[in-house]
């Protein structure tokens, strides 16, 4: 299973974007660009609960025995692996 974390993320307006961008392990693999995109904010209306919601089935889905891979979501186009 891939979860779309880092999406759900920006809708609840957290910081966890920015902790991963910040992060010296991820932060040489990403571009200028890709830091800055997990430093933005939705313009949309803050959905805290969403990402709860996710995290918790996320959690619940591991607890189960379900594999999790990292992953992105595919048709979010600005996250393109660097060569």
């Amino acid at each position: 299973m891939v979860p779309t974390l880092s999406v759900l993320a920006s809708l609840a307006q957290s910081n966890e974007g920015a902790k991963l961008a910040a992060d010296p392990a991820l932060s040489l693999a990403l571009s200028a660009e890709q830091r800055q995109s997990h430093n933005t904010k939705t313009r949309a209306l803050a959905r805290p609960e969403i990402l709860a919601r996710a995290l918790s089935n996320v959690s619940a889905l591991h607890a189960g025995g379900v594999r999790i891979l990292a992953g992105t979501d595919a048709g979010n186009l600005r996250y393109r692996a660097r060569r």
